[in-house]
């Protein structure tokens, strides 16, 4: 009995926490992430399956195709009694150059060129290009859709396998489930004003954009849902609000 993650940074595990802090660090801009001793993923591993260790395949900064990827290479894997949770980001997210799935945030990002681990001049150029000429709002709502159904159709398929299946939506809603993961995170704050200063204060210090009282929170909709699977989630209410304010960030 295994829990299995596929998603973007809402979901990326604390394993790589440490070597976050060490990139802030070396760019010397930033503080550290909030301390946080378990993630609501590893909260909601503990809880089924009796260990927070767990498949995290989740990537920070990464495309839904990308997501979907990594679904399709490891369902073979999935047995009976796993837990499997896909979060979908933005729809607007490509992963347009394969060996870094994390720079598909592509049109809220400026990407530095030819340093370790990102693009090259001439792919970053491309990028600009693509976002100037071919990015379609149309064609990224489409393959948000067919990612999302898609992935209905591989949960559908594990359930005869007894795979516990959930989908949660990041960025945008979907059947079944109230409210998103971003609209949450969000509401930690106590205005727009704040959420923007604090943003660009620590370009959001809290690890998966929720502060630990919420990781629990979160970690609980979720234990509700695989132990009900009639458990609809609402992501609208339950949570601790303005955490933040002009005052404390």
């Amino acid at each position: 009995m295994t829990l299995w993650a596929f998603g973007d940074s809402f979901t990326v595990s604390t394993e790589h926490l440490d070597i976050s802090n060490k990139n802030r660090a070396d760019v010397g801009l930033f503080g550290p992430f909030q301390p946080l001793e378990k993630n609501w993923i590893d909260i909601v591993s503990e809880k089924l399956t009796g260990t927070v260790k767990h498949y995290n395949l989740a990537v920070a900064g990464c495309a839904n195709e990308f997501i979907f990827h990594q679904l399709m290479l490891n369902v073979s894997n999935f047995k009976s009694g796993d837990y499997v949770i896909v979060t979908l980001t933005a729809n607007n997210r490509r992963w347009l150059v394969e060996r870094c799935p994390h720079l598909a945030n592509w049109s809220n990002c400026k990407f530095e060129p030819d340093v370790e681990h990102s693009v090259t001049k001439a792919e970053n150029k491309a990028i600009q290009q693509y976002g100037r000429y071919l990015d379609s709002d149309k064609a990224s709502e489409a393959i948000y859709n067919a990612v999302f159904w898609a992935t209905v159709g591989v949960a559908q398929n594990v359930a005869n396998l007894g795979v516990k299946f959930l989908i949660l939506p990041g960025f945008h809603e979907m059947p079944g489930i109230t409210g998103t993961l971003s609209a949450a995170s969000f509401a930690e704050f106590a205005d727009d004003d704040t959420l923007n200063k604090f943003y660009k204060k620590t370009t959001d210090n809290r690890w998966n954009h929720f502060t630990d009282v919420n990781h629990k929170i979160l970690a609980s909709k979720v234990i509700d849902f695989f132990e009900d699977t009639n458990h609809n989630i609402d992501l609208d209410s339950g949570f601790v609000t303005k955490i933040y304010n002009k005052d404390n960030i």
